[in-house]
């Protein structure tokens, strides 16, 4: 009997392994649409232009990740990954046109803004652009919380526009890299403004195993999309398909996909340990006040953080932004009937 070809050893993949797709999907956000539009219509007007075609693709995912926060809140979440989209996507392709000076400027912009209160004088639609953030995200939470969520913002911004191709990271090293530059970990903080419950400070202390669990969830959020933005994103060497692909010498694309799969599940593992044993350090915490306050966060905070992990298959699987007609996964094709 002659050897299998690759071709007829790894048929077309599917996701049907994927583990995250037995997750509960999570009802979209019911003021989902209406905020979708008033945001839209206000970044037209800040100078934030988008195709709008791009924008509903994009900002859907908003009320699967946080699907049970208010309209108020979902309003500037929404704004915030529209602004993060325009600065991914819009301002992303300009940089390679003018790397040095346009990265620059944005950059120091958003640090004087966000981290500084600073705006200058004249603004122009980027100072607008962040102090209008900066206020939004303040009049909802608090000071402690705009501290640590702005300098991880900004440490994913200047990872998300930099320009990785081609990419000669190993496996272990693109993992770390893509945590950051995917957006995953701001995303999984803004779970705590969303629901307006914010970490107790000695959390990180007392449950060191939930900084675990949300860097799994980050590398879940990542690598998932990865995966199902493959198609749309087949230019670039900066996607673990293709570090999979050139680190284990497969000729094809079907079993660096599978393995990419497989590290997403390795990742969801990770997440749900991780996850109890945080909850089973809490529970050692001998102070009854200090007990009950980690112990009313991490309820909130773990059910948020569940339904980011659902709307990590659900959303990126019903969107049209990553169908595509030759995408190499069968599940993800156009003409794919569900």
């Amino acid at each position: 009997m002659s050897k299998p070809t690759i071709k007829e050893a790894y048929p077309l993949p599917t996701l049907q392994s994927l583990e995250i797709s037995h997750i509960l999907k999570r009802r979209p956000n019911l003021h989902a649409q209406e905020v979708y539009e008033q945001v839209y219509q206000h970044a037209q007007q800040m100078g934030l232009l988008i195709d709008p075609h791009h924008y509903t693709n994009h900002i859907t995912m908003n009320g699967y990740v946080w699907p049970h926060t208010s309209a108020e809140r979902l309003a500037v979440l929404s704004y915030f990954n529209t602004l993060g989209y325009f600065l991914n996507d819009t301002l992303g392709r300009d940089i390679t046109k003018n790397p040095d000076a346009l990265r620059a400027v944005v950059a120091q912009k958003a640090y004087r803004v966000l981290v500084e209160g600073l705006v200058s004088n004249p603004p122009d639609r980027y100072d607008h652009a962040f102090n209008y953030l900066r206020k939004s995200i303040l009049a909802l939470s608090n000071e402690a919380f705009a501290a640590r969520f702005f300098p991880l913002l900004l440490k994913h911004w200047q990872a998300g526009i930099q320009h990785y191709d081609p990419y000669q990271g190993n496996l272990e090293e693109y993992i770390a890299t893509r945590r950051h530059a995917s957006g995953m970990l701001p995303t999984i903080m803004l779970v705590e403004f969303a629901y307006d419950c914010y970490m107790p400070k000695q959390m990180p202390q007392i449950a060191p195993n939930l900084e675990i669990a949300i860097d799994a969830l980050a590398d879940i959020g990542a690598i998932s999309n990865d995966i199902f933005s493959f198609a749309k994103e087949s230019h670039t060497t900066f996607n673990i398909i293709r570090v999979l692909q050139r680190e284990r010498g497969y000729e094809s694309l079907a079993p660096a996909i599978d393995d990419a799969i497989g590290v997403v599940n390795h990742s969801f593992r990770a997440f749900q340990s991780n996850l109890h044993i945080a909850q089973e350090q809490v529970k050692c915490v001998a102070d009854a006040g200090r007990h009950s306050e980690m112990k009313r966060f991490l309820n909130c905070f773990v059910n948020g953080l569940w339904d980011v992990a659902a709307a990590c298959y659900h959303w990126q699987m019903e969107t049209n932004r990553y169908r595509h007609q030759h995408h190499p996964i069968a599940d993800l094709q156009v003409d794919y009937m569900t």
